[in-house]
């Protein structure tokens, strides 16, 4: 291979990198479940998970909602927030994404949140949160959000066995059968579950996409540098 095209292949290799899954509850699944916010008067649910045991770079997270109830009134937008929280302390803020999603009817969707420059921990708490007319500290009037629910990988295969359930497919849940939950932004994040109607043995329906970590731009750089100096000593041989 000439220099000008090892040159080409290293700068495409570090510039082209795809992003895949670190944690995944979404791929291959489909709806058997999901977790209630008005219901449950609860303004955000998430939960305590591990990654691979490395330090990796988001890209984007995804999670699946499900907008269903007999009296939708048509298409709205609701504003949505995912958190990243340290593993060490749930209520310490690593990273947060809000999105004003478009909902447009009913059944399950999918909300796709830009991370890309956040580096994660190999475990955190993550939470997704958003208003309805239940929970306290700013609840907005009643709306078709009171019927949007997250939806949840059944961790024990307590409904439909051997659909949407069993042990995570990418990544861990380090709580095994429990979901963290927010009565209010201004309430404690952890698990009360049972306490608030909310049922254990269930993690949330979402997706962590990352790439693995990469040279820093100086060094793409100096290597870019010290081709072009390869390509140029073997031109002079050349001629």
């Amino acid at each position: 291979m000439s220099s000008k095209l090892l040159l080409t292949a290293v700068l495409a290799a570090g510039l082209n990198l795809q992003a895949a899954p670190i944690f995944d509850t979404i791929t291959g699944s489909k709806q058997n479940f999901s977790q209630g916010y008005a219901c449950c008067q609860v303004a955000e649910l998430g939960d305590h998970i591990g990654f691979d045991g490395t330090e990796r770079n988001l890209t984007t997270v995804s999670v699946l909602l499900d907008q269903f109830g007999p009296g939708f009134s048509g298409p709205y937008t609701h504003s949505l927030t995912l958190n990243l929280y340290s593993a060490v302390d749930p209520d310490t803020l690593l990273a947060t994404r809000t999105v004003d999603q478009l909902i447009t009817g009913l059944g399950v969707f999918q909300v796709d949140f830009d991370f890309t420059g956040v580096t994660v921990p190999d475990a955190i708490y993550y939470g997704l949160s958003f208003l309805t007319s239940s929970p306290g500290n700013g609840a907005l009037p009643g709306g078709d959000y009171d019927s949007l629910n997250f939806v949840v990988w059944d961790l024990l295969g307590t409904f439909s066995p051997g659909d949407f359930d069993g042990p995570v497919p990418v990544g861990t849940d380090l709580e095994g059968n429990v979901m963290y939950s927010r009565h209010t932004q201004a309430s404690a994040f952890g698990d009360d579950g049972p306490a608030n109607g909310l049922q254990d043995g269930f993690t949330g329906a979402i997706q962590f996409n990352a790439v693995a970590d990469v040279p820093e731009p100086g060094t793409f750089a100096l290597m870019g540098l010290g081709l072009i100096g390869v390509a140029l000593r073997s031109r002079r041989k050349k001629s």
